[in-house]
């Protein structure tokens, strides 16, 4: 991709890398597909990065059973559903969410986020009562409110329908919206103490001090999800680079 967060307006995104690639210190690279990840190393088309830590954030992927299912599916492994969320090659089965690839009125298909899934859940819900009474599917159609996103440190980005909002105002707005999810007002009381306590004072650091058992543990542990332990089929005890497609 051009730029990172394609799925975002264009000025949302340089507005991210500007925050992350400056007060954050974080380095951004565009065109850089990753072609494989072993300890302690990533590998690019063009280059080899060392790192002691690797997380690694490949996007939404669908539940690993989906990939048993003997049905229509996408290229990224999502069942291919009508607008009713019926699967078009199996009608007795139903999707949603990061499972499914809805189409949305348009022939696009609808981003998988929870406000949807929350809303395709309902949807789904009353047309399978509906068909098991003998009434017809409705199609789930749903203008998607916005998407906000998170940069830490008291800044955020966000589009709600076609306003466009950044830093503390849109940092703000997104935490009003997630507390007024949490269920009942005593928990939303104590995480909004919990948020203002945080915002006032500086984290708390502990050190976790590990006996040297403990500590052989983890390294075994590290040790059993190493790439070649994970397939079972190489003895020879070297490293062997994951692949990714």
């Amino acid at each position: 991709s051009d730029r990172i967060m394609p799925e975002i307006d264009t000025k949302l995104a340089d507005y991210g890398a500007r925050v992350l690639g400056g007060r954050r210190g974080a380095e951004i690279r565009i065109h850089a597909a990753v072609q494989a990840i072993e300890p302690g190393r990533v590998h690019l088309p063009d280059e080899t990065i060392e790192a002691e830590t690797i997380v690694l954030a490949a996007g939404i992927v669908p539940n690993p059973v989906v990939a048993g299912l003997p049905v229509d599916k996408d290229k990224r492994g999502h069942i291919v559903v009508e607008g009713t969320m019926r699967c078009k090659s199996h009608p007795e089965v139903w999707a949603l969410g990061d499972c499914a690839l809805i189409p949305a009125p348009d022939g696009k298909p609808y981003p998988n986020l929870a406000q949807h899934a929350l809303r395709e859940a309902k949807v789904l819900a009353r047309n399978i009562h509906g068909v098991l009474n003998g009434r017809p599917p409705r199609p789930f159609v749903y203008d998607t409110l916005g998407m906000m996103g998170s940069l830490g440190h008291s800044r955020a980005f966000g589009q709600l329908l076609n306003l466009r909002v950044h830093g503390v105002l849109a940092w703000f707005v997104r935490r009003t919206y997630y507390l007024l999810q949490m269920p009942g007002w005593s928990r939303r009381l104590r995480i909004m103490i919990d948020w203002t306590f945080a915002s006032l004072f500086r984290p708390d650091i502990v050190k976790i001090s590990l006996d040297s058992e403990t500590i052989l543990l983890l390294r075994e542990a590290a040790a059993g999800a190493a790439p070649e332990n994970q397939r079972g089929d190489d003895t020879s005890g070297s490293a062997e680079p994951l692949r990714l497609a």
